[in-house]
């Protein structure tokens, strides 16, 4: 019996699969224990890795029907032919585990072809988040007939994996009957440690507040219009902002980021981004309100925390608020209507050091072999 991770559409190159399910299994040493199908939409790149990676490149883009009414039909179909694929390169032992929502009805069709069993990793509420993004109307018979899919998946799943305690109450909420939950929030593999100091990497003094921003910023989901607003209030403040962004071009062109109380990496060229996360104090992570709210986490909020620093996190990222105020309190900051708190502190090493610490114990990758229990 072995396990299997399947993942469809995201891409084995991708960063966040690297982090969340490659990094994971290597780090716990489960290579012979388990492996990791993808199906993989057209450009997909290969890559180097001790897993046994099975690749299928003939995955049809999401975009063409899963936010449509071709959704329909071709979310059954395709997933009944993925399933027989996958009846045929698998055993009938093995247990194979959903990234999201479609690998979840894959795998709901083998199980019924072939009685695989299969666990179910949703990481966040798609439909709802969905809704948000506008891909999906509330209420619509698309909307109607994801939930349909949804209790289908979760009502024949081994186990279902939830990253906040509020997504595993909504899931317990949605079918009639007991879920065998597993919270695990996102997987952090803990910070190298530099030993650059903060005035060989940035230019800005070792006594200033630096405030950071790790990731992709732009006019989606990160809107650099609301970040905007919080790096102008940091700095009437007297603090300093870093952002660390692939979006680098854009926001260098962009007046709303420029000055010198503002320093931008280019995390394309830069690949050591925890060595500038090390030397800021405060990490911000903000969201907009939507349905789903109180079942965030954001990776950001993990990588924030899991270098030592305190996080400046929006009050609808709520399963960090959740966290902040749970194990964080003396050291993170729920921001109400994005509004920044005054006179901010620099954080001593020794701060950094029980921050990281408990960070370790929440996101470690250790957490990943609960999953093949």
């Amino acid at each position: 019996m072995k396990y299997y991770y399947l993942i469809i559409n995201e891409g084995v190159s991708n960063g966040l699969i690297q982090s969340q399910v490659l990094n994971p299994i290597e780090y716990n040493s489960l290579q012979d224990e388990v492996g990791v199908i993808s199906i993989e939409k057209p450009g997909w790149k290969r890559i180097d890795t001790s897993i046994n990676l099975i690749t299928i490149p003939f995955g049809v883009p999401y975009k063409l029907f899963l936010f449509n009414a071709l959704a329909f039909v071709l979310v059954p179909v395709l997933a009944f032919l993925y399933a027989v694929v996958l009846s045929i390169i698998t055993d009938r032992n093995d247990i194979l585990i959903a990234r999201s929502y479609f690998p979840g009805i894959v795998l709901l069709n083998l199980k019924r072809i072939r009685g695989n069993k299969y666990k179910f990793d949703p990481r966040s509420l798609f439909i709802h988040e969905s809704v948000t993004k506008g891909k999906i109307k509330p209420d619509s018979r698309l909307f109607k007939q994801w939930i349909r899919w949804e209790k289908a998946i979760l009502r024949e799943a081994e186990q279902v994996i939830v990253v906040a305690k509020k997504q595993g109450e909504y899931y317990q909420n949605t079918v009639a009957q007991p879920l065998s939950l597993i919270n695990i929030p996102c997987y952090s593999s803990g910070p190298t440690t530099f030993k650059s100091s903060r005035t060989e990497l940035l230019p800005f003094k070792e006594e200033d507040v630096v405030l950071v921003y790790y990731g992709s910023l732009d006019d989606g989901w990160n809107n650099k219009d609301i970040y905007s607003g919080i790096f102008t209030q940091a700095i009437v403040q007297g603090y300093k902002v870093c952002i660390l962004s692939q979006n680098y071009k854009e926001l260098q062109n962009d007046d709303r980021f420029s000055g010198r109380d503002i320093f931008i990496v280019d995390t394309k060229r830069n690949r050591n981004h925890s060595e500038f996360l090390q030397v800021c104090d405060y990490g911000v992570v903000v969201m907009p309100k939507t349905s789903d709210w109180e079942t965030r986490l954001s990776v950001k909020f993990v990588e924030y925390s899991s270098n030592g620093l305190g996080v400046l996190v929006g009050e609808f990222v709520g399963e960090a608020v959740r966290i902040s105020t749970k194990y964080f309190a003396d050291y993170n900051y729920v921001l109400c209507s994005n509004l920044l708190p005054t006179r901010l502190r620099t954080l001593l090493d020794s701060d950094r050091d029980v921050i990281k610490r408990q960070a370790e114990r929440l996101f470690s990758l250790s957490n990943f072999t609960q999953l093949v229990q």
